[in-house]
């Protein structure tokens, strides 16, 4: 599944600039319903090569951890962070920019394995967390303001969402996710009661 959208952008990049489309129609124009798609085909549509090239790898490797770690619950957590990501930025992103790209999603799905790494503890889920920190953690300062041109309230509504998936989805995740077996020493019965009663006697 993950391929397939990922294949399917790019696509779509490459028709609208065939059809001489304009790439604005696609995108979210907050709280104007008549761009009410927008909230589907936004992350299809990108500014240039360079945005188009640089939210493909983010979006393939992340989707591709997602599915990898989580994949009873990766498909529902893959179209819900698609669709209330952009409900997200429809209802709340500024209304006077045409919104679009697929970094909203990108942040959904990073501020997801984050946060559910950090909840479940597992040591696939640890790992996959610390891996997204190291290679995306500078992505916290596109929820911030700081640069002309980037919707960084996407990046804010796509961390919201995925922040919330992962606390919607804890208990589901913790009965799907098996937990690291404790070490032999946790079990042993002779360090209990009885080796108490020896150091009395």
């Amino acid at each position: 599944m993950p391929l397939g959208v990922a294949c399917s952008i790019p696509l779509f990049y490459e028709l609208v600039l065939l059809m001489r489309w304009d790439s604005g129609f696609f995108g979210i124009h907050p709280r104007n319903i008549e761009f009410l798609h927008g909230i589907i085909t936004a992350p299809l549509v990108h500014g240039d090569a360079s945005h188009l090239l640089n939210n493909l790898m983010a979006f393939l490797v992340l989707s591709a951890l997602l599915f990898l770690v989580y994949n009873d619950l990766a498909k529902k957590v893959f179209i819900l962070s698609w669709l209330f990501t952009g409900i997200f930025m429809f209802l709340f992103a500024r209304g006077e920019y045409v919104h679009i790209g697929a970094s909203g999603v990108v942040y959904a799905f990073i501020f997801f394995l984050i946060t559910s790494g950090i909840i479940h503890r597992n040591r696939k889920t640890l790992v996959v967390t610390l891996i997204v920190t190291l290679f995306y953690g500078s992505a916290v300062w596109g929820l911030f303001p700081l640069q002309r041109g980037v919707s960084w309230d996407g990046h804010l509504s796509g961390a919201v969402v995925g922040f919330l998936l992962a606390l919607l989805f804890y208990k589901k995740l913790h009965k799907s996710i098996p937990h690291d077996p404790k070490p032999d020493w946790y079990y042993d019965d002779e360090m209990g009661e009885d080796e108490y009663k020896k150091f009395e006697e």
